[in-house]
């Protein structure tokens, strides 16, 4: 019903259902997506108060048209669903759990292959206090944790070895 650039780059991190203005302003969190019937001006002024990510209107609510202009002029994205606010909120859930679990396991392979590539420059160092001193060079960590680092990246993945 109502996007724009600015709204479309909000991330949703959470979701609250309700209607009663006040109550959601006082527990909604920002990057939380509103479900909510009312499509109002006040309603506009809450999520923007809020910092809430986006407005999804349940059950068809309409969005009145001076509600449609704040919402354009605050950077606030309004949807609407047929939906109810139960299943919005569980279709929510599910589209938010899915996209942190592929996140997640991007960001593992990615710590993964960074450990690894870390683990093939320090078996080319013959004694650990050179590969430690080269740690410590780097990252300008002392010593002493460089080599706890060292010890633990090279106690793992031995067997794979």
């Amino acid at each position: 019903l109502c996007e724009n650039e600015d709204s479309l780059s909000r991330e949703v991190t959470g979701g609250y259902c309700g209607d009663l203005l006040s109550w959601v302003m006082s527990r909604a969190k920002a990057g939380d997506a509103w479900m909510t019937v009312m499509g109002n001006v006040n309603s506009i002024g809450v999520a923007a108060l809020a910092d809430i990510a986006c407005i999804i209107l349940t059950e068809s609510a309409p969005l009145d048209e001076d509600a449609r202009i704040r919402a354009e002029q605050n950077g606030v994205a309004v949807y609407q669903t047929a939906k109810n606010a139960y299943e919005t909120a569980v279709s929510l859930s599910g589209l938010i759990y899915t996209e942190r679990r592929k996140v997640m396991g991007n960001e593992f392979e990615t710590a993964i292959k960074r450990f690894s590539e870390a683990r093939d420059i320090l078996e080319k160092f013959e004694k650990a206090e050179d590969a430690a001193a080269y740690l410590q060079n780097e990252t300008g960590l002392p010593f002493d944790e460089c080599m706890k680092a060292y010890e633990f990246i090279m106690g793992t993945g031995k067997d794979e070895k």
